[in-house]
């Protein structure tokens, strides 16, 4: 009977041997390799299609071509579905998965969500010249008329469309003297009002119109037919 065992032990050896762990070894090692290219080509192909999704990409003789999305290993929908336990190059690969297996309509959906939070959660950014006005159309209500030729102010927003002058501007006025009209130089507060945005004719540059009520006081008034301070309305742009 010990005989007949041990001849069966051997027969059996024979016929079906232990699997070989260097085969096992070498089969893990081409799946990592192949896992490794594939993370590789779909990380520059998603930072391409954050880019240009739903866009067209400008190249030399028109728009390029659209960049396949590179498929993952056949055998990673199941590698991923039943391990139990994944670890490092492999549990990217299987994150990466999942966003993969998002549509192209789900991805731009997404991405025209993120920009749109990034947008939110970006902080205004106003230049410094965006709140510098120039002043033409000024005039006064009271007669005889004092005119604003030209003139400038700073103004810093309060809320809305509603704006105050942040220092006393300059402005050149005509005003009424006994000796006809003459050419004085003023300073002037108040505040601003905007109206619309328009681009600038010939220009692609936007400016900005506003309407004013200040105040100004005029230097070296003492021949005027007005007082010494007059109260306007008038126009003022600013560019963008």
């Amino acid at each position: 009977m010990q005989i007949r065992g041990l001849t069966f032990l051997i027969l059996l050896i024979v016929v079906c041997p232990p699997t070989s762990t260097s085969a096992q070894t070498s089969a893990d090692e081409t799946r990592l390799e192949e896992l490794r290219q594939w993370i590789h080509a779909y990380t520059d192909w998603r930072q391409w299609a954050d880019k240009w999704l739903g866009k067209r990409q400008p190249g030399v003789f028109g728009a390029r071509d659209r960049r396949e999305k590179p498929a993952p290993p056949d055998w990673l929908p199941d590698y991923c579905r039943t391990t139990a336990v994944i670890e490092g190059t492999f549990a990217a690969g299987c994150r990466l998965l999942d966003d993969w297996q998002d549509d192209r309509a789900t991805a731009l959906i997404r991405k025209q969500m993120l920009d749109a939070r990034t947008q939110r959660e970006a902080p205004a950014r106003t230049r410094w010249w965006n709140n510098i006005h120039f002043d033409a159309l000024w005039v006064t209500t009271q007669v005889p008329v004092t005119y604003g030729v030209v003139g400038i102010h700073a103004t810093h927003k309060i809320r809305g469309r509603f704006q105050i002058f942040l220092a006393p501007g300059a402005i050149l006025l005509n005003v009424p003297t006994p000796n006809g009209r003459e050419w004085k130089p003023a300073t002037d507060l108040g505040v601003s009002y905007r109206l619309l945005d328009f681009k600038c004719p010939g220009r692609h540059r936007v400016a900005t119109l506003h309407v004013n009520i200040a105040k100004a006081w005029v230097v070296g008034n003492q021949e005027s037919f007005v007082d010494s301070s007059v109260e306007l309305a008038g126009l003022s742009v600013s560019f963008k």
